[in-house]
């Protein structure tokens, strides 16, 4: 499965969104604008810090 994060989501509705994706895959691929893979994170990494407001 595929699934595309809009970087500008903020707050709740970040959350809700990778909440999403890790319901999918429990890890993220970062791509950059050009489709190169540039890092791995885990779903859950990223609701922690997000809930943090790191």
């Amino acid at each position: 499965a595929q699934a595309v994060l809009d970087v500008r989501l903020t707050g709740r509705d970040a959350v809700r969104a990778v909440g999403r994706i890790a319901a999918v895959s429990p890890v993220m691929v970062v791509v950059d604008d050009t489709g190169t893979v540039v890092g791995m994170l885990r779903a859950s990494h990223v609701i922690e810090a997000l809930r943090a407001g790191t």
